[in-house]
């Protein structure tokens, strides 16, 4: 965030030589947990806006545009999906789209950073209770460490809602041949996993 003439502005980088600024309202919180800094901020334009490490992750506007695409095309493609796996998706919406399709008897959620769930569940209306249904497991833990110790064949659905793979970031290593590999082996006949994959930018 930058102050510019008294007024707060979100400055969202598209690349080296353009940028994108987002008038804010006002700061409901700013803070660091144990793995990124956290912002929850008011846009003029989008309203209540999540920013982790600076960077716009989510809005009230249009978060469940993103949610969506990210979760009900590759639920109705398998047959019957009954345990899906979520790694990532800290602020809670990816879980609450799965809750909606009626097949699922368990859903596992594995996030390292519990400091960002809390917060979430403070400050964000949009997860809609979707930590509190009964088919939920939330682990906070590494992704890659959880996802090997599982047994081979453990789920139907693996959805990837991370951030980006920036180099030196933690969430890079889930974006590796290995790491899908890891992925291909726990998943059952006829299992599906699909993830965020961000901009060209990063390929």
């Amino acid at each position: 965030m930058v102050e510019e003439n008294s007024t707060l502005y979100i400055v969202e980088p598209l690349s080296n030589s353009f940028r994108v600024m987002y008038r804010l309202k006002r700061v409901l919180y700013s803070g660091k947990t144990r793995y990124q800094r956290v912002d929850i901020v008011e846009s003029e334009d989008y309203g209540l806006t999540l920013l982790l490490d600076g960077l716009l992750q989510s809005s009230e506007i249009d978060e469940e545009i993103y949610h969506e695409c990210l979760v009900h095309p590759v639920m109705v493609t398998h047959p019957n999906p009954r345990k899906v796996l979520v790694i990532g998706g800290g602020e809670g919406s990816t879980i609450r789209e799965v809750e909606k399709h009626g097949t699922v008897e368990k859903i596992v959620m594995v996030d390292i950073d519990g400091e960002l769930i809390e917060i979430v569940k403070k400050y964000i209306p949009w997860s809609r209770n979707s930590f509190e249904d009964k088919r939920l497991d939330l682990f906070i833990s590494e992704g890659r460490e959880f996802l090997e110790n599982q047994s081979d064949g453990s789920f139907d659905i693996v959805i990837l809602d991370l951030t980006d793979p920036v180099p030196g970031e933690h969430a890079a290593g889930l974006y590796t041949v290995e790491f899908y590999q890891t992925v291909y082996r726990k998943l059952r006949d006829e299992g599906l996993m699909v993830t965020q994959a961000s901009s060209i930018s990063h390929t």
